[in-house]
């Protein structure tokens, strides 16, 4: 039997990162090859056999005509950061926190700016001299309302903005704020779903809890 041929015949396991993969035959490991998922310096080892050896040893898998260059973000996983103390994750938060202070004041008013104001309109409806309902009062009141849906139509808009917002400075990239919110606008359903689930379980913990 030829070189090729045996290697065609045998089954290898592949070693990246600590993990293992396979059993997989020498066309598997081409195609993993042609999709950046098997690099030449990978370890690999036959099934029946201890010894690890280099994927380019491998008779006829990395020996032919030179292919496009992998993309080793594909085979790599991201780097993990070592535990952080107590006192870390402050400072860290503080940088944070300072750096992106005034977008993140912005996206708090979102939802402050529209409680005052309701807030306010419900307490110059309160302060009429006449507490029979009018006109003026029905508008008022109308007004507060609307303000108050604002309020809480915003909140999610404001917990997705917070997080991208933190998770942009984190990584040492600038954000501006119109491009926050245009990013958190699009997991509205998404954070207000879960809005409505926290707060419904809640809820029903106060009430049969």
């Amino acid at each position: 039997m030829m070189p090729d041929d045996q290697a065609m015949s045998e089954e290898w396991i592949v070693r990246v990162q600590g993990r293992e993969y396979g059993p997989a035959a020498l066309d598997t490991l081409q195609e993993w090859k042609s999709e950046g998922r098997l690099l030449p310096g990978n370890e690999v080892r036959r099934t029946d056999a201890d010894t690890w050896m280099r994927a380019q040893e491998i008779p006829g898998l990395f020996d032919g005509p030179a292919s496009s260059p992998p993309d080793r973000h594909r085979m790599e996983p991201p780097p993990r950061l070592p535990p952080r103390s107590f006192g870390q994750i402050l400072a860290e938060t503080v940088r944070i926190y300072r750096r992106g202070f005034f977008q993140f004041l912005c996206l708090t008013l979102l939802i402050l700016l529209p409680s005052i104001c309701s807030q306010l309109v419900a307490a110059l409806t309160q302060a009429g001299s006449q507490p029979a309902l009018g006109l003026r009062t029905l508008a008022l009141g109308s007004f507060s309302l609307l303000l108050s849906m604002v309020s809480i139509a915003m909140t999610p808009v404001y917990i997705a903005g917070i997080q991208i917002l933190t998770a942009e400075i984190a990584g040492g990239r600038r954000c501006g704020l119109a491009t926050v919110l245009n990013r958190a606008v699009r997991f509205w359903p998404r954070v207000a779903g879960l809005c409505i689930f926290v707060y419904g379980v809640f809820f029903l913990l106060m009430m049969f809890g």
